[in-house]
């Protein structure tokens, strides 16, 4: 039994160690454009540019793997997807609340199940309070949106699979690859 609760506790260990999905992916990040006109475009960012936006399109219709460009004046907002700042949640959870649910239920067999009831929330008293520093402190999903000025988009650079921008060698590539003449301006299709 004793082997049990130690693998349980590495387990519980490294669970809590781990990092979230806040690494950067190679290919670039999912994002969800609004046009000022209310298309909504979702794709991966492959490169921004002075102008506009160029992005492999994963929307289900024919579009799906489509290289699409949207300028940026005709942009309402870009949010990148896939960053969530809750994944601290699960570690939370793991061990501090269940640790001491389990110390109360320990404790209300030995004792009056009412003081093992309070055990158990005066020991909760330190997950509640790691619940609400790491949820004030944690972030928002990146984004940007047309009321603001222009230089934070440049912040969502780091998203793109060429964040130091594409060359029209580049470019030609891609469209080779996706077999493709030129690429399709998503705020006119």
């Amino acid at each position: 039994m004793k082997i049990y609760i130690i693998l349980c506790t590495v387990s519980l260990f490294f669970i809590s160690c781990g990092s979230g999905s806040y690494m950067v992916k190679y290919q670039g990040d999912d994002v969800e454009i609004v046009t000022l006109g209310g298309l909504h475009v979702n794709g991966e960012l492959v490169a921004l540019s002075d102008t506009c936006a160029i992005l492999i399109s994963k929307e289900k219709k024919e579009q799906a793997g489509r290289i699409l460009s949207v300028k940026l004046s005709n942009i309402k907002s870009i949010e990148v997807k896939g960053y969530s700042s809750q994944g601290w949640k699960t570690s939370v959870v793991l061990t501090q609340l269940v640790p001491a649910v389990v110390v109360g239920i320990t404790a209300s067999t030995v004792t009056d199940a009412g003081q093992g009831l309070g055990i158990a929330t005066l020991l909760s008293i330190p997950a509640l309070i790691t619940y609400l520093l790491y949820d004030a402190a944690s972030p928002d999903p990146p984004q940007w949106d047309s009321t603001q000025e222009a230089t934070p988009i440049a912040n969502l650079n780091k998203y793109a699979r060429m964040p130091q921008g594409m060359s029209e060698e580049q470019l030609q590539e891609l469209l080779k690859h996706h077999k493709q003449t030129s690429v399709i301006e998503a705020d006119r299709r």
